[in-house]
């Protein structure tokens, strides 16, 4: 409630000569409003020296300078909301400039609206100094309005910043319905627009949206909202919006970056439908840090428009409807846009292109380590064949990715070093500059154009889709790749031919070292097809000296060399493989990469089988209770049994079981006792006789549910105290049983309990192990040359621990060291020493009816090796490394055939790799080698069928085994190096080892001696294929605690 003073005075002005009254009014006034708590009146903040008010409270909602809680202020006074709403619209008069706007109390709303039909010059148009509407949180929103036939052009400028909690809304309802008032005949600007424009930072707090209409029955009239931005950071919390009338055409929705200096934007920009919303940047340039669209809708255009060039930087992602990019207005700048994947992945759906002829337009990927993808589809095409873009360039701080998805038009693409592109539609290009790796799984058009390829350049061309026209081959160490199946002509080329209409006489090569051709595994060449290189064309003849050509090939059938039969043409031949590949005597290396990958494979199955005994010797206590059982009398039928108490008793009665299989039962059950309780019962009386009807009492006295209660027993781990208690128990049994009662032989696992210290191992063991090999020369491949083959001795001795570390789960670990001293066959007399180093992780699951094993491992290995250069009688020394990794998985399934005897038929599936590190020889001849080894991976499957029976004798247990089965290599590769001579470094030659042998045929024999808590064994396994037999045996000790 004002006083009558206060609304003369704010009404009217206070004149200077009655200042001093004016001011001891206020003052009392003032006093008594804060007295009497009357928070809501507009009071007088400060006073100017002439008397003028310069900042004004609102007591309720107002019209600036009209009505309500704001009346009779002046031009240019800030006004602080005070929680409640302020009108800014025609009403008043045309003091049009307003102080900067605030709100401590929280809650209060601007509305900028134009009410007044009729003329066109009837504009809103107002300054204000700023708007800051989040001092007191949220809830304040600001609108701009343009209400419809009203065909006023609202015109806001905010010289300083704007800020709300709330939302930031522009809604144009302009129609021009009753067809009288007179709107402009113009698409982009005209009466019924509104136009914003903020001269500071923006940061708006909540969703938003940009409303445009049709601006009236006039053909091509417009009713537009616009959003001009000039500050340095501009932000929606929530999203905005774009909601025009017609894409594109009538009602736009435009937000403008026009700022002097770099902006950023950071915010969601949305379509209401597709197409909706224009993007201009006609500013210095702007960064955009969040996505633009979504999958379904995205915005009509983003332009770079400002005269004389500007930039945009997207760092999310981009979606857009076919204008997309728009790089120039054809005033001749440069023009610039770049993705930013640094922050995450980035797919752009968009079009780009260059504005005008003049422009340079450049589009920029960078990021990483991440990923750029361009939509495919011709409506996300970059370039076009008449104004294709200035540069594509991939540039990146460690590593970024761009895959190109739809048709490409450059002048120039450059992929720098630690960049890849993969252009998987037509790329046309006039200058390609490959510093990375880029790959071309289509077309790469244009027939004057040029390829430099750097030293770790890398560039893959898909033959069946391509024919590149390159006119001129710069660079030095890099590579070219030739993949997919090539086209039927004789000629396949990769650089340009005159088979594709490039008889440029002008192609040439600029090279100063080695171009790499690789071939893909499927190119489908034949003896003296060839690839062009480069073609001289109409005779004019091609510099050949400048280009050292090295061919990586796959295949084993053909190997490449230099052709010189035309003198204008680069060319490479494909050849049937001679003489590895004319490397002098490469036999000798054939036959050493032949061992060095056969030996390492032997070495590393060792501790292999070696942890796989020691697993096998543990588990037929449990299958003697729980597998598929043979039938009784002869009978062929199989049986499932649910566990001990029943199965059927066979013609030998009681069954016997490890040590491990009858430790252990509940305190109900009954516990076989050890072999010194056994002992004590048969001194206190017990026959043989007796013994044995307790054993035929214990078979027909068992019930299921006794079993299972045992079993219950068995997992919660009885501790060694109340073991003692049960073995008494059992001696008492042991006595009635004398009587006529029934005795139960009960399982007891060896080791302890699980519960008894659970990183304590239960079980330790060692193996030595000899392996001798002896492999056969070999005719290779090809039939042109033979493979010396090599003996090989290898002796080593793997150590393990291993636990149960849950019911029926086992785990251990194995360290194993072994030792492999090779002589290889012919003149070469080369001669090896390999020491192995192997840790195998292995672990078995038992359930009741099968098993499954598993491995995990690492192996190094260290390689001396020398052979005889007979050339000139030199000796070449080879030292080098190799890595070596495995897994392997083994699924049995035992079936008990009565009387202790298994029959386990069991699968396997092994995987190895071996890396071989690359190695220079050393040594005082002429033909020593630069030897780069592939790496080697194998797949074998195996099946075979286990026996093995436990008999009892004296105090313990012997147990023989027997093993036959067979196994196939599923990957078939074999050994294979590049190599080249120390003197002619660029001149590579590709060297296989002997084909692989893919089938083989294993046998094992085995016996172990058990007796307490120790068991002692020896076994011979073999291995054998069509030119190669392997042999070894093995001592193994194992020690129970």
């Amino acid at each position: 409630m004002n006083t009558t003073l206060e609304r003369k005075d704010l009404r009217y002005g206070a004149k200077p000569s009655r200042k001093a009254m004016w001011k001891s009014t206020l003052r009392r006034n003032l006093r008594k409003a804060l007295v009497g708590g009357l928070s809501t009146v507009a009071t007088v903040a400060m006073l100017g020296m002439s008397g003028q008010v310069m900042a004004v409270d609102m007591s309720g909602p107002g019209t600036w300078k009209v009505s309500g809680g704001l009346s009779g202020v002046s031009s240019t006074n800030p006004v602080d909301l005070k929680g409640n709403t302020l009108t800014i619209d025609k009403q008043g008069a045309a003091a049009n400039n307003i102080g900067a706007i605030t709100d401590t109390t929280g809650g209060g709303d601007i509305i900028v609206t134009s009410t007044a039909d009729g003329a066109a010059t009837n504009t809103l148009d107002y300054t204000i100094a700023s708007i800051d509407l989040t001092t007191a949180g949220s809830g304040s929103n600001i609108d701009f309005n343009m209400p419809n036939n009203s065909n006023a052009l609202v015109t806001i400028t905010v010289t300083g910043n704007l800020k709300t909690s709330g939302y930031l809304n522009l809604t144009n309802s302009e129609t021009d319905g009753d067809g009288d008032n007179v709107i402009a005949a113009s698409t982009t600007s005209g009466f019924g627009d509104i136009v914003v424009t903020v001269g500071g930072d923006l940061s708006v707090g909540a969703a938003s949206t940009f409303t445009g209409q049709t601006g009236g029955s006039m053909l091509n009239t417009s009713a537009d909202v616009t959003l001009k931005l000039q500050g340095t950071n501009n932000a929606f919390t929530g999203d905005l919006t774009f909601d025009a009338f017609q894409p594109g055409g009538q009602g736009k929705t435009i937000l403008d970056f026009n700022g002097s200096s770099a902006q950023n934007f950071t915010g969601t920009l949305l379509a209401e439908t597709h197409g909706d919303g224009l993007v201009k940047i006609s500013g210095a340039g702007a960064t955009f840090n969040s996505n633009i669209g979504t999958s379904t809708k995205g915005v009509n255009s983003i332009s770079l428009v400002k005269a004389g060039g500007t930039s945009a930087t997207f760092k999310g992602n981009l979606v857009s409807s076919q204008n997309g990019i728009i790089l120039g207005a054809g005033s001749g700048g440069t023009y610039t846009t770049t993705f930013d994947s640094s922050v995450g992945n980035i797919d752009i759906y968009a079009r780009a292109k260059k504005g005008g002829t003049p422009d340079t337009s450049d589009i920029v990927i960078t990021g990483s380590n991440t990923v750029t993808q361009q939509g495919s589809g011709n409506t996300y095409r970059w370039g076009l064949s008449t104004t294709p873009l200035s540069s594509i360039t991939t540039t990146a701080s460690s590593g970024v990715t761009f895959n190109s998805n739809s048709a490409v038009f450059a002048e120039n693409v450059t992929i720098n070093s630690g960049t890849t592109a993969n252009f998987n539609d037509v790329l046309t290009v006039t200058n390609l500059n490959i510093q990375g790796i880029a790959t071309f799984a289509n077309a790469v058009k244009n027939a004057d154009s040029s390829l430099t390829l750097g030293a770790n350049g890398s560039v893959t061309y898909h033959a069946e889709n391509n024919l590149p026209d390159i006119k001129t081959l710069t660079g030095s160490g890099g590579k070219i790749i030739l993949t997919g199946t090539p086209l039927a002509a004789t000629g396949k080329t990769v650089l340009g031919s005159t088979t594709n209409g490039n008889s440029n006489p002008n192609n040439k090569v600029e090279s100063s070292g080695m171009i790499v051709i690789e071939l893909g595994p499927a190119t489908d060449l034949n003896i003296d097809d060839y690839i062009i290189i480069v073609d001289g064309g109409d005779g004019t003849a091609a510099d050949a000296a400048d280009l050292t050509i090295k061919v990586s090939e796959t295949r084993t059938d053909i190997d490449f060399v230099k052709d010189t039969d035309t003198a204008d043409q680069i060319r490479i031949k494909a050849i049937a493989v001679t003489g590895g590949s004319g490397l002098p005597y490469p036999q000798n290396h054939a036959q050493i990469i032949t061992g060095v990958k056969q030996i390492a494979r032997d070495m590393r199955d060792q501790p292999v089988r070696a942890a796989s005994a020691r697993m096998k010797s543990e588990r037929f206590a449990k299958y003697s209770r729980t597998a598929f059982r043979f039938g009784d009398a002869g009978s062929r039928e199989f049986q499932r049994t649910d566990g001990p108490g029943s199965r059927n008793p066979d013609g030998r009665g009681f069954q016997r079981t490890n040590d491990r299989g009858l430790r252990d039962a509940d305190g109900r059950g009954f516990q076989r006792s050890n072999e010194g309780g056994l002992r004590d019962a048969e001194n206190r009386g017990l026959q043989k006789g007796e013994d044995r009807k307790l054993r035929e009492g214990d078979d027909r006295g068992f019930r299921k549910g006794e079993d299972r209660k045992l079993r219950e027993a068995e997992d919660r781990g009885l501790q060694k105290a109340e073991d003692r208690k049960l073995r008494e128990a059992e001696e008492r049994k042991l006595r009635e049983a004398e009587e006529g009662g029934s005795q139960k032989p009960v399982d007891r696992p060896t080791g302890v309990s699980f519960g008894d210290s659970p990183i304590m191992p239960e079980n330790a063991w060692m193996e030595a192990f000899g392996d001798w090999v002896d492999q056969d020369s070999k005719t290779s491949r090809q039939g042109n040359y033979t493979i010396d083959g090599y003996d090989a001795d290898i002796y080593g001795v793997a150590i393990g621990v291993d636990t149960e570390v849950v019911s029926d789960v086992l785990l251990g670990v194995a360290f194993s060291y072994s030792n492999a001293d090779v002589d290889w066959l012919g003149a070469s007399k080369a001669a090896g020493d390999i020491d192995h180093y192997q840790l195998t992780l292995y672990g078995e699951y038992r359930h009741d009816k099968f098993y499954i094993e598993g491995m995990l491992g690492y192996a190094m290995n260290d390689y001396d090796i020398s052979d005889l250069d007979t050339t000139d009688d030199s000796t070449r020394k080879s030292d080098f490394d190799s890595n070596q990794y495995l897994a392997r998985l083994e699924l049995g399934v035992p079936i008990y055939m009565g009387n202790e005897i298994f029959i386990t038929p069991r699968a396997e599936l092994d995987w190895d790799r071996l890396d071989v590190d690359g190695y220079t020889q050393t040594g005082t001849g002429n033909n020593l080698l630069i030897v780069n080894p592939n790496d080697w991976d194998s797949t074998t499957a195996s099946l075979g069928v286990e026996v093995r029976q436990r008999i009892k004798k004296d105090k313990g247990y012997i147990i023989p085994s027997a093993y036959a089965g067979v196994s196939y290599d599923l990957a078939g590769e074999e050994a294979s190096v590049s190599a080249a001579l120390t003197n002619a470094p660029t001149t590579l030659y590709s060297i296989r080892g002997m084909d692989n042998e893919q089938f083989a045929t294993e046998v094992e024999l085995g016996l172990e001696y058990e007796v307490g808590q120790w068991s002692v064994g020896a076994k011979y396994e073999g291995r054998f294929k069509a030119t190669r037999d392997s042999h070894s045996a093995s001592l193994l000790a194992q020690y129970r605690f």
